[in-house]
């Protein structure tokens, strides 16, 4: 019908035509749609992040309360703005046969996303971190049955993506595309007991291969795009490696509050001396060990 026609074109065409915003008065302002599709996606991110920020907070959802604009803009603005780079990249937001983000239902999955990330902490049970540490040691059963819901439906979602690229011959470029991803962002820092496997991280790494053409795939991207949102808005773009990273950083940099954490040794031999920094304690979470209660 007419009104079925009129609903489905208001979820699914384009708000904006990318071809208005790549001149003005006649001169080129960007090189191409590519560049303009690109800005619209890191416009709607920043206008994201914004929303989410003050919603999480205005409905008293579980956040970081240390954490404000300040702090994302000296810490995280750079790492957010790479990130969003290569999601447009892998996730073929550019592709000239979809009309990239900027339509209803992509924003509207990818809005509802962001705030189920958080309402979903108001369930004390999902209140943990998806870490080795955290799942040995601190996830209740009701947790596991959680999970042990999800994980059909996951497989669904994952058996779709691999009969599509096989009907369309793409099967190989998304294998490599995907050992590549893995080998160069996850391998590295899940080899480390300090590894957390933030919200924010896995809405990244998994949106970006929700890359084909039908909405079923677009949509899931936009609901993972939605978890890489709240993620920085409501906890910060938080480092995969936690403490670890911050001890590092801390360290190679000769930061001077390590003095808390040093003592001077003494060579005998030449009688010189040394700074050394005590050496960070790493949590096992095969016998659920932690010190000072750092549990990643």
């Amino acid at each position: 019908s007419s009104s079925s026609s009129r609903f489905t074109k208001f979820l699914f065409d384009p708000i904006c035509n990318d071809e208005d915003f790549t001149t003005v008065w006649g001169h080129e302002i960007v090189d191409g749609t590519t560049s303009v599709r690109f800005l619209k996606f890191l416009l709607w991110t920043g206008i994201g992040i914004v929303l989410t920020f003050h919603i999480v907070r205005a409905m008293g959802w579980e956040h970081d309360s240390s954490f404000g604009w300040r702090e994302l803009m000296l810490y995280d603005l750079t790492n957010v703005i790479l990130d969003v780079g290569v999601f447009f990249v892998v996730g073929r937001l550019y592709k000239d046969d979809r009309s990239g983000m900027d339509y209803v239902a992509w924003i509207g999955v990818c809005f509802l996303g962001s705030l189920y990330a958080s309402y979903s902490s108001t369930f004390h049970f999902l209140k943990h971190s998806v870490s080795l540490y955290d799942m040995h040691c601190h996830w209740p059963c009701a947790l596991w049955v959680y999970v042990g819901c999800l994980i059909p439906g996951i497989g669904v979602l994952i058996g779709l993506h691999v009969r599509f690229a096989v009907q369309t011959r793409v099967l190989l470029i998304k294998l490599v595309e995907l050992t590549l991803t893995v080998l160069l962002f996850l391998v590295p820092v899940a080899s480390s007991p300090n590894f957390h496997f933030h919200h924010w991280f896995a809405g990244w790494l998994v949106g970006m291969h929700c890359n084909f053409s039908p909405q079923w795939s677009r949509l899931l991207q936009a609901w993972c795009w939605g978890q890489y949102i709240n993620g920085v808005a409501v906890w910060g773009r938080d480092p995969l490696l936690g403490c670890a990273y911050a001890y590092y950083a801390s360290f190679n940099q000769h930061c001077n509050f390590l003095e808390c954490y040093s003592h001077v040794e003494v060579n005998p031999e030449d009688n010189t001396t040394e700074v050394v920094v005590n050496e960070m304690l790493v949590p096992n979470w095969r016998n659920c060990s932690a010190v000072d209660n750092y549990a990643p």
